[in-house]
C-alpha cells in the first residue's frame, strides 16, 4: 500500500481524464479497435496495460505479466472495457505488489 501512494498522487489527474474519455467511447470506437490484428504500438501497449491493471488479481508473477498479449487483451477485455474502467478501484492495486511494481 505504501508504494502505491506516491504513484496515486501522480496519476490522479490522468485517471480523472481517462475516466472522462472512457465515458465518451462508443460501440463503434471499440469495434474499430477490435478489428486490429496488428494495432499501432501505442494502442497495443495501452490496451495491454489497462488489461493488466484492471485484471490485477489474475496475475501472480512478473513473468505472467510479461506474457500478456494483444490477443488476450482484445478477446477477453474489449467487450467490457468501459464498464471495467469505470468500476475500477485503483486503490485495490495495493493488494498486488507484483502489479504495482510493474506499473510504477
Amino acid at each position: 500500500g505504501l508504494k502505491l501512494q506516491p504513484f496515486l498522487q501522480v496519476i490522479e489527474p490522468a485517471l480523472k481524464q481517462s475516466i472522462a474519455a472512457v465515458r465518451c467511447l462508443t460501440k463503434e470506437h471499440l469495434d474499430e479497435v477490435r478489428t486490429f490484428h496488428n494495432p499501432p504500438l501505442l494502442v497495443r501497449r495501452a490496451m495491454e496495460a489497462i488489461y493488466i491493471v484492471t485484471e490485477w488479481d489474475t496475475f501472480s508473477s512478473r513473468a505472467h505479466l510479461q506474457r500478456v498479449t494483444w490477443e488476450a487483451a482484445r478477446s477477453v477485455f474489449l467487450h467490457e472495457l468501459p464498464q471495467k474502467v469505470l468500476r475500477f478501484d485503483v486503490h485495490a492495486l495495493a493488494a498486488s505488489d507484483t502489479v504495482v511494481d510493474w506499473v510504477a
